[in-house]
């Protein structure tokens, strides 16, 4: 139908949609608001209607018959797992796994299970990238202009029910749902880890034990035209309630950007683009933030503490 774009309906929510985390409108969310509550704070937030801005051009561009016939000829990979971590990927075409998401048979058998296959690309630049960058809502591209952000990947997402991505954390990312109904889950950098496990099995009892263990994890559930803004380093694991499409941004921030540095002499002259963890195991050296912020308290740089755990890997 028109208002699924094409791509089924699937199961309909019998409730309005709940969320651990803050939940506010577009209206009224300026790009002074967004760095003051959100950016400078790391916290992350659900933005209702963010798409607002480019919604019928995103609506028209990601529909099923238009996606299939601009871009239905593209070779693709897709698997249970997003970059087919600890899967064996399955080649195709992106009309032909699209055909295979709104007909609801986009699953493979793997010894008698069903598993839901998924589609998710760091786009390269030409017409779909172009086509989709535009879901970056003016509150937070505003921001990247002042230098708080810059763009690092465009990433376009497909699936049937029951595919997603399990749990996993990176830098900064802005999540635009154009159809479909997603659930999150979401750690702080504190309690993010990765895995392998397909989104559908982790949530029937990966997100359990994750939380019995003593380790903060927030639900939050995703509609058509919400964008969700995660931090850097917020775990996160996704699970297509839906058929679902949709749009991640990446961002670079100046809390990605570290020099290597022992107490005494700088080790290097150069930036590193890596994760807080890395320098854990590096003990011998402190990782200090870059001085490329946008304020002075950016610059002034802030010496990242070693005994903090930012992640591990979840068995």
């Amino acid at each position: 139908s028109g208002g699924h774009g094409g791509w089924g309906k699937g199961e309909q929510p019998e409730r309005r949609a709940e969320c651990d985390v803050v939940v506010v409108d577009v209206d009224g969310l300026t790009p002074a608001e967004f760095r003051r509550r959100f950016l400078a704070t790391e916290r992350p937030v659900l933005v209702r209607n963010g798409s607002a801005h480019r919604w019928a051009q995103l609506r028209s561009a990601l529909s099923h018959a238009r996606l299939v016939k601009a871009h239905g000829s593209r070779n693709i990979s897709v698997s249970e797992v997003p970059y087919h971590d600890g899967t064996t990927p399955t080649e195709t075409s992106l009309g032909a796994f699209a055909k295979r998401v709104k007909g609801g048979t986009a699953t493979l058998l793997d010894g008698g299970e069903e598993r839901a296959l998924y589609y998710f690309e760091s786009l390269p630049a030409g017409a779909l990238r172009d086509a989709v960058s535009a879901h970056v809502p003016p509150f937070l591209a505003r921001n990247i202009d002042a230098g708080w952000l810059s763009e690092a990947s465009v990433q376009l997402a497909i699936g049937g029910a029951r595919s997603g991505a399990p749990l996993h954390y990176h830098k900064a990312a802005l999540n635009t749902l154009v159809y479909g109904r997603k659930a999150w889950w979401l750690a702080p950098p504190r309690d993010a880890a990765y895995s392998s496990t397909p989104a559908a099995r982790w949530a029937e009892g990966g997100a359990t034990r994750y939380a019995s263990a003593g380790r903060t994890l927030l639900r939050c559930e995703q509609r058509a035209g919400d964008v969700l803004y995660l931090p850097d380093f917020w775990g996160h694991a996704v699970l297509n309630l839906q058929p679902s499409v949709g749009v991640a941004t990446e961002f670079a921030s100046p809390r990605m950007q570290f020099d290597i540095s022992s107490s005494s002499t700088v080790m290097t002259e150069y930036t590193l683009n890596i994760y807080p963890y890395w320098c854990q195991i590096a003990r011998a050296y402190v990782c200090v933030y870059s001085a490329i912020g946008p304020t002075e308290s950016e610059r002034a740089g802030a010496v990242l503490s070693t005994d903090t755990t930012h992640g591990f890997t979840e068995k």
